[in-house]
Parts: structure tokens; C-alpha cells; sequence
């Protein structure tokens, strides 16, 4: 059934009453609505704020008692930090950059050194034991000598160490080759004693090995009790024979 004519008006006529009482739900096409927005350029943002810290020294070690530069790597450095070695000022610090300084180290005993770092808004950071510094070479070092152990021990205590500490630097320099002779004090059998020599020898060895005298430029024999170095029975002359004898040869 068809609808009247008049009943086509009155929905013509509420459907203009709606456009013209709700024009806000009808949207013009293509037209858009911007908010405003303040954009801001790269160079007005704040640059980003670098944490403090240590992360190395070089060098790293150095000899005592003598003034060197070192560099200090890092990051977030700012101009007039200071840097300290433990408890003890460095000279002439110099920010390169915020990532590293240049530095004195002052002459300082043999040891191991935090490196402090201080900014000057109140920023601290430190690396821990990041600096050694070890004793002068002793030369004499190049000659023949003799280290003691204890009793029935083939450790190489730390008070022999500088001895060979210096060795192992004219070895390397001249190439000369090392020879270990473990020896023993009359306690113990024959066979124990050949054996604590040889494991005598072999701990010098390695320890000269491990600060870099080649494997081929050592060797290491024992002698048991059969080469003592006092004649004695009594505990002078056992400490005496508990040794190696170390000797360069061409």
C-alpha cells in the first residue's frame, strides 16, 4: 500500500526540523579540524644528561716513586674535575672532552690506586684499583741468585718474587736461558726429596714463564739433598738448603 500524500509532507517536514536542529551531526566533506601544536626544533630540546664514571686508565701500571701522564676514560666529565689516586692528588687535570682527561700521576709508593674522579657539581665516581704502580727494575736482577722455601713447600713466597720479577725483565731483554736447580734439606727419603726439588724448580719456572720468559728459554732440574748449602744438621742449615738456584746461561 502506497502512502498517502499528505503522510509524505509531514516526514519531509521532520527531517528538515532535524537538519536544522542538529547541524552539528552533519560534517562538511574534506574539511579538517587542527588543534594547535607547539613544535619544538632539535637544537631547543635540553641535551641529555650523561651519568659520571670511570672506565680506565691507560696506562694502567707505572713505575713508584716516579711522575707520569696517564689518560682517564669515562663519560660525563665536566670542565675543572678533579682526579685523585686514592688519597693522593693528581697534577694538572685536564678535561679533553666529556669522556677524557689528562692527568699527572705524582710519585707515589708501589701499590694499588683507586682513580677518583670529582665534577664539580658534586658528581663523584671512582675505579677501583685502576692504577699500579710496582718498584723500579733492579738490574742486578741479571745475575745468578738463590731463592729459599719453606719446609716442605714448593711456593715461591711473595718476598722472593721481586728477584724474579727483575730476572724475568733481563731475560727478555737478552735471551739468555734460565736454568732452575731445586734443592732440598737432609729430612725425607731420597726419592721425596728428588721429587720436592723437581716440584721446586718447576714453580720458579712457571712463574718466570708466566711474566713472559719463553718455555723454551727455561729449564728445571732437581738435586734432591745431594748438593747442600751448609753442612749442618740444625735448623740454620736446613733453611738454607730448602732453595733453587738460578742461573743464566748463554
Amino acid at each position: 500500500m502506497r502512502p498517502s500524500p499528505s503522510r509524505i509532507r509531514q516526514a519531509f517536514t521532520r527531517g528538515v526540523l532535524l537538519v536544522v536542529l542538529l547541524p552539528g551531526l552533519i560534517a562538511c566533506p574534506g574539511k579538517k579540524h587542527h588543534k594547535d601544536v607547539d613544535v619544538q626544533t632539535a637544537d631547543d630540546l635540553p641535551s641529555p644528561s650523561l651519568k659520571l664514571s670511570v672506565g680506565g686508565v691507560d696506562p694502567a701500571s707505572g713505575t713508584a716513586q716516579r711522575v707520569f701522564p696517564v689518560e682517564i676514560f669515562g663519560s660525563g666529565f665536566q670542565r675543572g674535575a678533579t682526579v685523585s689516586f686514592s688519597n693522593t692528588d693528581g697534577a694538572g687535570a685536564r678535561v679533553t672532552d666529556d669522556a677524557s682527561i689528562t692527568v699527572s700521576v705524582p710519585g707515589m709508593p708501589a701499590g694499588l690506586y683507586d682513580v677518583i674522579v670529582k665534577n664539580p657539581d658534586g658528581g663523584k665516581a671512582i675505579l677501583r684499583r685502576g692504577l699500579t704502580l710496582k718498584d723500579p727494575v733492579d738490574a742486578s736482577g741479571c745475575r745468578n741468585f738463590t731463592i729459599y722455601f719453606g719446609t716442605d713447600s714448593s711456593v715461591v713466597e711473595a718476598a722472593m718474587r721481586p728477584q724474579l720479577d727483575a730476572l724475568a725483565t733481563c731475560a727478555r731483554s737478552t735471551g739468555a736461558t734460565i736454568r732452575v736447580e731445586g734443592n732440598c734439606d737432609h729430612s725425607g727419603t731420597t726419592e721425596y726429596n728428588l721429587a720436592l726439588g723437581q716440584r721446586r724448580a718447576e714453580a720458579v719456572a712457571r712463574y718466570l714463564q708466566g711474566l713472559g720468559v719463553p718455555p723454551q728459554k727455561l729449564r728445571a732440574v732437581s738435586y734432591g739433598e745431594e748438593r747442600p748449602a751448609a753442612a749442618g744438621n740444625d735448623d740454620a742449615s736446613a733453611a738454607r738448603n730448602r732453595r733453587a738456584d738460578i742461573l743464566l746461561q748463554e
